[in-house]
């Protein structure tokens, strides 16, 4: 897994001794799949698909993944309101809003959508910035 490793296998076997050697005899892989070579062979020739979860790391991934998943769309909204907003339309639709009478609470109603923004109190020389306010929605 990414960013992660996940998974894991294990290779058992009996340990032959020898006054010359050391090996691994009647060797077998627990939790994974055998893809080329013998698992004596280790790094070199031996590859293997790891079946078994390690589960911290599955909930990491899971965790960094739908973090990922969930904060690129919300800052991409998030930017084309801000950048509606500073060219004076509706941040829910886009429509044009200047030129639309703005009231004494310094509220405003989109035409075309029927949200409520509010004059926001930070000046913007070539438009209105404009808020949501909690009775309007588009």
């Amino acid at each position: 897994g990414f960013p992660l490793p996940c998974l894991w296998y294990s290779v058992r076997g009996e340990v032959k001794t020898t006054p010359q050697s050391v090996t691994l005899v009647n060797e077998h892989i627990v939790g994974g799949l055998v893809i080329a070579g013998e698992p004596s062979a280790r790094v070199r020739d031996f590859h293997a698909l790891p079946l078994l979860p390690i589960w911290p790391r599955v909930l990491g991934n899971i965790a960094f993944w739908s973090l990922i998943w969930w904060l690129v769309p919300t800052a991409l909204i998030a930017w084309r309101r801000r950048r509606r907003s500073r060219r004076g339309l509706c941040q829910g639709c886009g429509y044009d809003l200047v030129g639309i009478a703005v009231g004494e609470d310094k509220q405003t109603t989109c035409p075309e959508c029927g949200a409520a923004w509010k004059l926001s109190e930070d000046p913007a020389p070539q438009s209105p910035a404009l808020e949501e306010t909690r009775e309007g929605g588009g």
